[in-house]
């Protein structure tokens, strides 16, 4: 996360000009769903792998916490990661050059999945539940090329 944020700080910078005097940088408290200081919750468990936080003022558990610097970075739900997504997708793939690379190579792309580790994004869509919880990128695309279709379709029948 730290490099990710170097990065936007950097295109930020170039595309915005530098930060004005009395504001900061992009932190990760920008990205954040939610960020509660260390001071109200408790850890269950913690370790690399799988961190588990108490809030006491809730008495909500959260699995699988992001703690930065002291602070727990509650994410938000795969709704609206996916929600996010596909509105990414939509405009990205309206674009003909990409919509033609979906369209010829789709395939490969749902397949492979991403770049990322994450489960919930990459590999083959899976589902627990009705809960997306591996290969949502593949889900994700597979819909934006039937949308596109779809789209392609209706605008032929008007013409």
């Amino acid at each position: 996360m730290v490099k990710r944020l170097n990065y936007v700080n950097v295109l930020a910078n170039e595309l915005l000009g530098p930060v004005s005097e009395g504001d900061s940088d992009i932190t990760h408290h920008d990205f954040s769903h939610e960020c509660l200081d260390s001071s109200k919750w408790t850890y269950l468990k913690q370790d690399r792998l799988n961190t588990i936080v108490c809030i006491r003022a809730t008495n909500v558990t959260v699995k699988n916490a992001y703690v930065i610097n002291g602070w727990l970075i509650r994410d938000d739900t795969v709704e609206n990661k996916k929600k996010w997504m596909m509105e990414a997708l939509a405009v990205k793939y309206s674009q003909p050059f990409f919509n033609q690379l979906l369209e010829t190579h789709g395939d490969m792309y749902e397949a492979k999945g991403g770049r990322d580790t994450a489960t919930l994004w990459s590999g083959i869509t899976q589902e627990k539940d009705g809960v997306p919880v591996g290969g949502l990128l593949q889900w994700c695309l597979r819909e934006t090329r039937q949308s596109n279709r779809q789209s392609e379709s209706q605008g032929e029948t008007i013409k």
